[in-house]
């Protein structure tokens, strides 16, 4: 947001605050004198006692200000391709076996904001291994397919050896999101019986 703009939505919202603070106060006075309450077509801001701006931000005539929900920004957020989250194949992160034992695990990469992400990263971690993707393009809404095998020394044993891993979107946060705190998913996913 350019300075110009800054400047004017302070602008506004201290005309509004003053307007709302005038308003009470002549509606506390006419209280005061027994006086109908009146109401006028000004602007009309409340805040909460504590001073801050509720989440969604303060709407003053039609344009919203302060919000903490990041409107204009990309939100990215790491889905699971399949139902459920047991482990095993096909549910959660987790793909199919292949020749026995190659696991593929399978997810989306989100953004659920509502601006274009112009590019970003995806990382995949194990416990002895860590992967990064490159993502193209993600406009509001729209999701890409990410699938990585599981390195075989990833896996745990004993009788069906299980990997734990980290995903994160934007793991060198290089893009302002209107949420930051929702970028990394942890699961496992069990392989076969050896």
């Amino acid at each position: 947001m350019t300075f110009a703009l800054k400047t004017y939505l302070l602008f506004v919202l201290g005309f509004a605050l003053a307007a709302s603070a005038a308003g009470l106060a002549q509606a506390q006075s006419n209280e005061r004198a027994g006086a109908a309450p009146r109401t006028s077509s000004g602007f009309s801001l409340v805040l909460p006692l504590d001073g801050r701006a509720p989440s969604g931000g303060v709407s003053i005539g039609g344009l919203t200000v302060g919000g903490l929900s990041g409107a204009g920004r990309p939100d990215l957020v790491i889905v699971p391709r399949f139902g459920g989250s047991t482990g095993m194949p096909g549910t959660g992160f987790c793909g199919f076996w292949q020749n026995g034992q190659n696991h593929t695990m399978v997810f989306y990469i989100r953004n659920q904001g509502s601006m274009t992400v112009p590019g970003t990263l995806v990382q995949i971690s194990f416990q002895n291994a860590s992967f990064v993707q490159n993502i193209a393009a993600l406009p509001p809404g729209g999701q890409r397919t990410v699938t990585q095998v599981i390195p075989p020394d990833a896996w745990r044993q004993p009788n069906h050896p299980i990997v734990n891993f980290t995903v994160t979107a934007d793991p060198l946060q290089n893009m302002t999101e209107s949420n930051e705190r929702n970028n990394v998913a942890q699961d496992r996913c069990r392989g076969p019986a050896i």
